[in-house]
């Protein structure tokens, strides 16, 4: 008996430890809630039942008829935006989940009715058919796309923007993200399509006369074309109608600058990727800043030009003001079907601002100094000793894929596609170098207001002749064009650096600027931390 009651405080003790908890559960669902599980073990459900029910043959196929039926029945609405933004963010990308590595069926193995498509819808899904097939079905199946697909995908897109830019076209209503979407994919497959067609081996005779007999295919020319097609045609409209505003075409014509300032980096022209913005104004709002994906574009690729053209403080500007942008937005886009892509091209920015900063030190937004130190420290202490390996290897990481416009020796069977980024490599290894005795330098310079050359050239282990050139080439190094306003490739001559000399005689007489402290920074964020305490 006594055995018997000493366990039965023991038994009662225990559903008492779990009182709390089922009491908390108990007020959860008296206010509509669920169990912390239970949202997880709802969503696995939906996910088998999907499965099962994406097993039975024909109800994919179905899904996909009744994407393009909806498709056709809003793509000349004029008040279609949410839906079309809908449609095209959310079914789009749950489809294409849904099929994974399955291609989807073809315009033709959908059956349609006759008459009840027309050729702009037609044309619109066969661009999402090859893009799921580069997007998902290779990623998947770890095998390129084909020749016959690349050359299929190809011809769509020149369709597809031909009967764009016609004028029966005009009152297509598609989201901007759509629009966005179309021609980054455009440009993506005309890059890596190139990349495709320099590498040559492996490649089959019947290939290579192909792409012998075709030079055209995948033609930067007539990639830049088409984008100059959508600004010409904005503009046209806007001088014909100047009260009149045709979103497609005034959106695309954003996009399509963006677009020629991409192309015009991955080739290496880099002032002509600045060039393309003369004629607008990137500052004001437009369609650039309301799609993300834009915004991180125009922002990584014109910094990426900056930095190329030895304009660093430029480049960090760019660099920093994306970063914080997304920063700040990071709880939101998080939830977008584009996060990873834009959590890669954050990294990148992060890469080249690194580097930027390297051979430039500016002061940057605290939040990403801190990240940057986080995510490139080891590297921030290399490039500060002078290590060009170090710099090198974010430069890889970072940078984008470079292409060579023109068509490469079929004789050679060799692979093409890396000869751009080597050359670009040691482009880029030669500023390095050129920067590298700024650090050194300059840390001497500051110690100092006024120092005689022959005790510098003592300090530096060099003669005083030495010292002379090396002075003039840390002046040249330190001095460059920085954009307030305008167009990008305008500027004042500055002084890049927070130390400034000139020569007189045999003295060196240093003028140290005064950094100006921005506390704004400060006190918003550590006003948000007493607010999330409060």
């Amino acid at each position: 008996m006594a055995s018997t009651a000493a366990a039965a405080p023991a038994q009662a003790a225990a559903p008492a430890t779990q009182r709390p908890m089922q009491q908390q559960q108990q007020q959860q669902q008296r206010r509509g809630g669920r169990a912390p599980n239970a949202g997880r073990d709802r969503n696995d459900r939906d996910r088998e039942r999907e499965r099962e029910e994406d097993a039975q043959p024909g109800v994919l196929e179905e899904r996909v008829k009744s994407f393009v039926l909806r498709l056709q029945s809003i793509v000349h609405e004029q008040e279609n935006r949410q839906q079309m933004q809908m449609l095209y963010e959310d079914e789009f990308n749950r489809l294409a989940d849904r099929f994974g590595g399955r291609p989807w069926p073809t315009f033709e193995e959908l059956a349609m009715p006759a008459g009840t498509i027309e050729p702009i819808v037609e044309l619109l899904y066969r661009e999402l058919y090859f893009r799921h097939m580069y997007w998902k079905v290779q990623s998947v199946s770890n095998k390129p796309p084909t020749l016959q697909l690349r050359t299929d995908s190809w011809n769509n897109y020149c369709k597809l923007f031909d009967m764009l830019l016609t004028q029966t076209s005009a009152k297509v209503r598609l989201s901007m993200q759509w629009l966005y979407d179309l021609l980054d994919e455009f440009v993506y497959q005309q890059q890596t399509n190139i990349q495709y067609r320099n590498n040559l081996l492996n490649k089959t005779p019947e290939e290579i006369t192909y792409l012998r007999q075709n030079p055209d295919t995948w033609s930067i020319k007539i990639v830049h074309e088409y984008l100059q097609k959508f600004v010409d045609k904005a503009n046209d409209l806007k001088a014909a109608e100047p009260q009149v505003e045709n979103m497609l075409y005034s959106t695309l014509c954003s996009f399509s600058y963006v677009q020629m300032c991409r192309l015009f980096c991955i080739i290496g022209d880099y002032w002509n990727a600045l060039k393309v913005f003369d004629a607008v104004d990137m500052s004001q709002k437009g369609a650039h800043l309301q799609v993300l994906s834009c915004h991180v574009t125009y922002k990584y690729y014109t910094g990426f030009a900056y930095m190329m053209l030895r304009r660093f403080v430029d480049a960090i500007k760019m660099f920093s003001s994306v970063l914080v942008h997304m920063t700040r937005g990071k709880s939101y886009h998080a939830r977008s079907y584009q996060a990873d892509s834009m959590g890669k091209k954050s990294d990148h920015i992060y890469a080249l601002l690194a580097i930027s900063v390297s051979l430039c030190p500016q002061r940057v937004d605290e939040i990403i100094h801190t990240t940057l130190r986080e995510k490139h420290g080891e590297h921030l202490a290399k490039m500060a000793k002078g290590e060009e390996a170090a710099f090198l290897e974010l430069f890889n990481y970072g940078s984008p894929k470079f292409i060579n416009v023109a068509p490469p020796n079929y004789e050679e069977h060799r692979n093409f596609g890396a000869d751009p980024l080597q050359h670009q490599q040691r482009v880029f290894a030669g500023e390095v170098r050129q920067h590298l005795l700024v650090p050194n330098l300059r840390s001497f310079l500051r110690l100092y207001t006024t120092i005689p050359v022959t005790k510098l050239a003592d300090f530096l282990e060099t003669d005083e002749a030495t010292l002379r050139a090396q002075l003039l080439s840390f002046k040249h190094m330190t001095r460059a064009q920085v954009w307030s306003s305008g167009p990008l490739l305008s500027g004042k001559w500055a002084q890049t650096l927070d130390v400034d000399f000139y020569l007189e005689g045999d003295m060196v007489h240093m003028r140290e600027a005064k950094p100006t402290h921005n506390f704004s920074d400060f006190f918003l964020r550590h006003t948000k931390k007493l607010n999330a305490v409060a």
